[in-house]
């Protein structure tokens, strides 16, 4: 059988993998919800804002006024006292075509103009929808001839739908539930325009944010300017929402892009119309990003997982097959962005890196139960000391185990096995051998042999090899023998059935130690003429009528060996030899 050494493969991949991949998706799973990585997916969405800005379709049917101090300074007067001038933009819009009009102004003051606003909100049919505000617990209304005017049901709230960090990313459009005004719910205004022009109203999702304004935009003044042709050119058959982007109304919003800083070292924040207008775009073209289903996620995290967990398992470039894997999950992020979707990537770009430290511990932990298991093989062949030596000194074991050196082998051999095997159960002869090859083995291993090969009823033994060389081997082979011999005649005493009867043949010379065969199955043995030698004079023990019977060579090697006598039985003929070889009979003193 031999020493054998095997190739080891720490873990199974088709099992391992899929249950580290599993792990690491069920942490991730567990720790989604938590700031910090709410927080990281954040930043990660808002780098896909930012790189993909350039693909927002922008509707036809939408179009801007806007108005700010340099406005009030045209018109005269401070835009709160506007209410003239919101009667002759809407009723030019309106009158130009257009859908709808939605006016993102709150219409407090009223003490003038009630005559030209009036007639244009009473007039527009539904099409003039105006705003009021929700404001810390209080709902913020327009003065009640304005609300009168216009119809309390095309009155819509401005309130932003804000993230955890204050960032407006996405915009619920299901009505507010509000009682107010006889009204249970109030929608928002982009969803309400977007209504009044003969929309269904979605749940909403991730608003579709640009960096700039890309929508035509009109400054309030130039359009108080303009001809009837102009404003049909302008407005007709559009929505059109009319608001301030001036800072100091401090209808600001902060975006994805307020991550962009500009030449004048301000902070990209978007005036409201702006966002009112980009919701209502999304609307209008239909694209808002939707997150996708939850165990979607949940499946692009596990396959991630799983590829590096099996580049993990199976000993591949863990970390290049990390980042490549990372690669293409954000690649399928920006991909699915384009497309509407919203896949989380901080699980998924945390997960990978955890999953490949964690496979590697799993290697690790597995390598050392794998190591402790092959040393409990090896340890059956090998003594515990020689063990030691060999795996405490790694590169002394490899130059051993394929080298050239003076060694001693023994051969033992059970007499009249086949004889016994004839006349006793397969299964008794098991048993015996079990209890054979158990107690010398034992008994090997005490003087430090090597257990080469079991054949049969047969032992081949190595003294000196494969560990470090060791002091005067050919002594510690007569002394192994002198005890295996005693050890049976102990075990004959007690009555037990078993194998009692050896025949041991000792021979030092130098002998090619070499591991034979390849990575699935490899023997650990010693070649050459003088290997044979051992087995040769095995064989003449019984001839000569001795236990144990050993070469000049193991005399001259071992020297005077305190308590042992070797009685020189002659010259005898051998096969492979052409001149007789000497042996010598090994008993112990008195």
């Amino acid at each position: 059988m031999g020493l054998r050494i095997f190739a080891l493969v720490p873990t199974r991949p088709a099992v391992t993998a899929p249950l580290l991949a599993l792990a690491v998706t069920l942490i991730f799973w567990l720790l989604h919800d938590l700031a910090p990585m709410q927080r990281l997916e954040l930043t990660l969405l808002d780098r896909r804002y930012l790189d993909l800005s350039r693909h927002v379709k922008v509707s036809p049917r939408l179009a801007l006024i806007e108005f700010d101090t340099r406005s009030e300074k045209a018109v005269g007067k401070h835009s709160t006292f506007w209410l003239d001038v919101w009667g002759r933009v809407c009723g030019s819009v309106l009158g130009a075509g257009a859908r709808v009009v939605g006016l993102d102004v709150i219409l407090t003051q009223t003490s003038s103009g009630l005559e030209e606003f009036v007639p244009v909100a009473v007039g527009a049919g539904g099409k003039l929808v105006t705003i009021a505000s929700w404001d810390d617990g209080e709902l913020v209304l327009p003065a009640p001839e304005v609300i009168a005017s216009v119809g309390t049901e095309n009155l819509a709230l401005a309130n932003l739908t804000r993230d955890f960090d204050g960032v407006v990313r996405r915009q619920s459009l299901a009505a507010m539930p509000l009682s107010a005004l006889g009204r249970s719910s109030w929608p928002f205004l982009a969803a309400l325009v977007y209504e009044r022009q003969g929309g269904a109203v979605p749940a909403g999702g991730l608003v579709r944010f640009a960096s700039r304004n890309p929508f035509p935009t009109y400054r309030l003044e130039d359009v108080l300017a303009m001809t009837p042709p102009q404003l049909h050119e302008a407005f007709a058959d559009k929505c059109v929402l009319i608001g301030g982007v001036a800072r100091s109304d401090q209808d600001i919003a902060e975006t994805p892009f307020s991550l962009e800083v500009g030449p004048d070292g301000r902070r990209h924040s978007m005036p409201g119309l702006y966002v009112q207008a980009f919701v209502l775009n999304s609307l209008l073209t239909g694209q808002w990003i939707v997150p996708v289903p939850r165990w979607v996620d949940l499946l692009a995290l596990f396959a991630a997982n799983l590829l590096v967990a099996f580049a993990v398992m199976r000993g591949a470039r863990a970390w290049l097959a990390c980042l490549v894997v990372g690669l293409t999950v954000v690649t399928v992020g920006y991909v699915a962005f384009l497309q509407g979707w919203w896949l989380q990537l901080a699980d998924i770009l945390l997960a990978l890196p955890l999953c490949v430290g964690l496979g590697y511990t799993v290697r690790v932990v597995w390598a050392e139960r794998s190591r402790r298991s092959l040393e409990r093989s090896i340890a059956r062949f090998v003594a515990p000391e020689v063990l030691r030596e060999m795996l405490a000194d790694p590169a002394a074991r490899r130059e051993s185990l394929t080298t050239r050196r003076v060694v001693t082998v023994l051969f033992s051999d059970i007499n009249d096995f086949s004889t016994v095997c004839e006349a006793e159960s397969p299964e008794e002869v098991t048993r015996k051998l079990d209890d054979h090859y158990r107690e010398m083995s034992h008994v090997i291993f005490r003087h430090r042999g090597t257990i080469i090969r079991f054949v049969g009823d047969q032992f081949m033994v190595l003294f000196g090899a494969p560990g470090p060389v060791q002091e005067n081997p050919a002594a510690r082979a007569m002394l192994c023998a002198l005890d295996m011999i005693a050890r049976l005649e102990e075990m004959s005493r007690s009555g037990k059935p078993g194998f009692y009867g050896l025949k041991i043949g000792i021979h030092t010379g130098e002998m090619l130690l070499a591991t034979i065969g390849d990575e699935q199955k490899s023997e650990y043995t010693a070649v050459g003429d003088n290997a044979n030698q051992g087995a040769r004079i095995q064989d003449l023990a019984k001839k000569v009528g001795v236990p144990i019977l050993v070469s000049q060579a193991v005399v001259d090697a071992a020297g005077a060996v305190p308590g042992v006598v070797c009685e020189d039985r002659g010259e005898f003929p051998v096969k492979g030899r052409h001149h007789e070889i000497r042996v010598y009979a090994v008993r112990r003193e008195g």
